[in-house]
């Protein structure tokens, strides 16, 4: 998997590499970082490092990768649960984000794991969890990788209306900390 990871022409494709062995389980994150760390070189070797800490556990892919880096992280929002488990009648799913004290929900949808087939079956569940009570943000590559303060400023704004008052603006021009104190003085 190292191998592969540092074949990868883009720090994504890296990344995807070490998510894809991790959540088929063919391997551990330990694992990896002690192969990691008896390699005198590696590309991506602070990336991976990062992405193999207790921190990132629970990462499966590379948008979930960059949700947590550039969306989470940067703009005080609370570390949601990664692959939240539900139970859907019989069936078990999971959740990419889970705010569970603020009822809110966060679906990561790549084109590859989400293709236009699978989208009335989101459609379905995300209905299913407003009707528990359960808000969903649906967000995609574009939206985290290209907007990053946005997406960020729609969660904390959601967070804000169910109580939550962390989020923080990752800079100057950042629409995070505006939208969330707006909410707060209305």
């Amino acid at each position: 998997m190292l191998d592969l990871a540092g074949a990868a022409r883009t720090l994504d494709g890296a990344v995807g590499w070490v998510t894809r062995g991790l959540g088929r389980r063919l391997t551990t994150a330990g694992k990896l970082r002690d192969a990691l760390g008896s390699r005198a070189r590696m590309r991506w070797r602070a990336e991976l490092t990062e992405l193999l800490s207790p921190e990132f556990a629970g990462v499966l892919s590379p948008l979930e990768y960059r949700y947590h880096r550039d969306v989470e992280r940067p703009h005080g929002l609370p570390a949601g649960t990664r692959q939240a488990r539900f139970l859907a009648g019989s069936r078990t799913g999971y959740r990419d984000r889970s705010y569970d004290a603020y009822l809110t929900v966060v679906e990561l949808d790549g084109n590859l794991a989400h293709t236009a087939d699978e989208r009335w079956r989101d459609i379905r569940r995300d209905n299913a969890a407003a009707a528990g009570g359960l808000i969903t943000l649906r967000y995609g590559w574009l939206d985290v990788t290209k907007h990053p303060c946005q997406v960020a400023a729609e969660v904390a704004a959601a967070l804000a209306a169910r109580g939550f008052a962390g989020a923080t603006s990752c800079g100057p021009g950042c629409p995070v900390s505006h939208a969330s104190s707006a909410l707060r003085s209305a």
